[in-house]
């Protein structure tokens, strides 16, 4: 995760759903008028050389990645290359991945997306919704509540002795004596109330 205050979200879509895309950042608009998001889609790639190497960059530094699930993205190479630089990212950073059904598609075979909460609610496509804006207006909320817990998270703060305490490998070594080298992957523990300030 970067550190700054805006989120950084990466949009990952198939061209030929631009008109989801573009109805996604009307409903979304709050959010990025409120500094809290900074939406990222290749269409913003302006006079770049390696547009490849902008889009592997852009996901990569990414807090949570949208990918929009259609007939379309799941016959994209290119799509299901970011679907699974996503679920990599996933799995080793904990970015948030946020699978979002834009038409019956087969999404629930497409690895481990149905392991994921999918939007809108119950992983009921946009396009099969009655009313189009409530469907956008389901998406809108959902993640409006990640954006705003992930944004609680980044404004923790630990005191020093906190800081101190994580940092005593000592502590760990003795926890964990079997083992040559610990990292505090090794290791589960739980935040004492008085340490978080």
């Amino acid at each position: 995760m970067t550190n700054n205050k805006r989120l950084n979200v990466f949009l990952s879509y198939s061209h030929y759903d631009e008109s989801h895309i573009k109805e996604f950042n009307k409903h979304i608009n709050n959010l990025t008028e409120n500094v809290l998001i900074d939406l990222w889609w290749d269409r913003k790639i302006l006079g770049v050389i390696n547009y490849d190497e902008e889009i592997k960059s852009k996901i990569n530094t990414a807090d949570i990645i949208l990918l929009f699930m259609s007939a379309n993205y799941l016959s994209s190479s290119s799509c299901l290359g970011e679907k699974e630089t996503a679920l990599n990212l996933r799995k080793k950073n904990g970015v948030i991945v946020i699978p979002i059904i834009l038409s019956s598609c087969s999404w629930k075979d497409c690895g481990l997306i149905y392991l994921l909460q999918v939007l809108p609610q119950d992983g009921n496509p946009i396009d099969l919704h009655g009313n189009y804006n409530l469907a956008w207006y389901n998406v809108y909320e959902a993640v409006k509540l990640v954006v705003h817990k992930e944004t609680e998270i980044r404004q923790l703060y630990f005191s020093d002795e906190f800081s101190s305490f994580v940092q005593n490998t000592e502590l760990l070594s003795k926890a964990h004596s079997n083992k040559e080298k610990v990292n505090l992957d090794d290791t589960a523990f739980l935040i004492p109330i008085d340490y978080v300030v």
